[in-house]
């Protein structure tokens, strides 16, 4: 796989349109004519389509450049098109399969034992998932099995999935108000602790809410087991 020819990784940003420029646009209604309203935002304001992406630089198809501050949400945490990253997906592809769960290729164990080397737990157990809504769904049920108390505290601003689980730690009505009656009731929200915005002393109210729904439970009255926070909500307005 190659690098770009049109961006360095590391240009400054330059508007050629306003953006999403014609090309961006026209995409936009083509894509909203096949894909399901409720997966990407269309309007007109909304999305910009990449054409490339290499290092902290975005091409979009209109032919602006951006800086990519997001880090597309930690996915590129080391750059897009990574020169490491991508030698090493190229490797993986070479490998056989295998059989996921029922015979295993042998690079899943050399990646298991060295991520649960990582764990500051000596019998640490490991779960691969393919995104962060299975990720949460892996843990929060872990934690009400190893505690026994299925009950959740999450945080106001949260988003954490749209699968069933993850789905009931997410207070966000646009994308669970179709679902409330089916998705599990015992979830606790507390505000998000943010001082700067909510004038709350070192996230008093934050720890407060925190500390009565301890006591009290979740609002079905399960007892709370876990809780579940993003150190920066990104979906919640970058705090």
């Amino acid at each position: 796989m190659t690098k770009s020819t049109r961006i360095s990784g590391s240009d400054l940003p330059l508007l050629r349109v306003r953006p999403p420029g014609p090309i961006s646009a026209a995409m936009g209604a083509r894509l909203h004519s096949v894909e399901s309203r409720n997966v990407t935002f269309v309007g007109p304001e909304w999305p910009v389509f990449w054409s490339e992406a290499v290092g902290s630089n975005v091409l979009d198809v209109d032919g602006n450049i951006y800086i990519d501050l997001t880090s597309a949400f930690g996915v590129a945490l080391l750059g897009h098109a990574n020169e490491s990253v991508l030698s090493g997906l190229d490797e993986s592809a070479s490998f056989i399969h295998g059989m996921g769960d029922i015979h295993p290729p042998e690079p899943k164990l050399a990646l298991l034992e060295k991520l649960a080397r990582f764990s500051p737990w000596p019998d640490a157990k490991v779960i691969l998932s393919t995104g962060g809504s299975e990720a949460v769904e892996a843990a929060l049920k872990t934690a009400a099995l190893g505690s026994g108390r299925p009950g959740v505290i999450a945080f106001q601003g949260a988003y954490h999935g749209l699968t069933a689980g993850s789905l009931s730690a997410t207070p966000r009505p646009h994308f669970r108000s179709l679902f409330e009656e089916k998705i599990y009731g015992g979830v606790s929200f507390a505000p998000f602790p943010d001082p700067l915005r909510d004038c709350s002393p070192n996230g008093q109210d934050s720890l407060e809410a925190v500390r009565l729904a301890l006591l009290e439970g979740a609002p079905n009255g399960d007892p709370i087991g876990s809780i579940i926070i993003e150190p920066v909500q990104a979906r919640g307005g970058g705090r």
